[in-house]
């Protein structure tokens, strides 16, 4: 389960577009997590790679790829959404 942080943190990103461009720049998985952690830290969220990990594993116990990854950092819908934030009254189950 994901924590109260994390969730925070993602509310944050899906308001800013400088966050969400930052995200973008990673350049595989890793990067993104590391990214996540250190932008987190410097907005007042404290995280740790493993609840970012933990955070990106949708409830079908499925990692998302790049692309899904992504497309939540640009606050795009991807084919599959598995980030539920209620800016959308779309709904994509897997």
């Amino acid at each position: 389960m994901a924590s109260q942080n994390l969730d925070n943190f993602k509310q944050l990103v899906l308001q800013d577009t400088a966050l969400q461009a930052k995200l973008r720049s990673a350049s595989d998985q890793q990067d993104f997590v590391q990214q996540i952690v250190k932008i987190a830290q410097e907005n007042g969220y404290s995280l740790t790679p493993e609840e970012v990990q933990e955070g990106l594993i949708p409830p079908s116990g499925e990692e998302l790829n790049l692309e899904q990854l992504e497309a939540v950092a640009g606050g795009m819908m991807a084919q599959k959404c598995y980030i539920t934030c209620g800016t959308c009254t779309v709904s994509y189950l897997p």
